[in-house]
This record gives structure tokens, C-alpha cells and sequence, in this order.
């Protein structure tokens, strides 16, 4: 039996409405060698807000893909 401790990170956004209610959070993972792992996971907390502007929503969920990117970029570069 063997235990293998590994280092990740987990990077987390939320997009929030102009008065500040969560409308969906956002998160993606990266092992120790700066790789994502998996997809972004998207979870819609206020379907609601989400549907009201579907549109602005997807942008910011592209916008955290972006970044994700330039953090993937960034890490595989050390």
C-alpha cells in the first residue's frame, strides 16, 4: 500500500450581480505539473439571474477560461 501526496491548485471565480448576489461560481484545477485538470466546473446558483442575462453570464465564463489559460501558460512555463 502506498500513499502519494500530490500538489495542486484550484483556482475559484464567482460572477455576481450589479447588487452582489451570486449567480454562478466557477473553478478549475491544475496538478503539480501545471496541466488543467479536467474542465472548468460551472455551477449555477441562481438560475434566475442566470437566465435574465445568459449572454453577460457566458462572457464571464470565458473570461475566467481566459485566464485559465494564461495561468496554464504561466505554470508550464516554470
Amino acid at each position: 500500500m502506498e500513499l502519494v501526496i500530490k500538489h495542486t491548485r484550484n483556482y475559484k471565480g464567482e460572477v455576481k450581480s450589479e447588487d452582489g448576489k451570486i449567480i454562478m461560481n466557477l473553478s478549475q484545477g491544475f496538478d503539480n505539473a501545471g496541466n488543467m485538470i479536467g474542465g472548468t466546473n460551472v455551477a449555477i446558483i441562481n438560475r434566475e439571474l442566470y437566465k435574465a442575462d445568459i449572454e453577460g453570464c457566458r462572457k464571464q465564463q470565458d473570461a475566467f477560461t481566459a485566464e485559465m489559460r494564461k495561468i496554464e501558460d504561466e505554470l508550464l512555463g516554470e
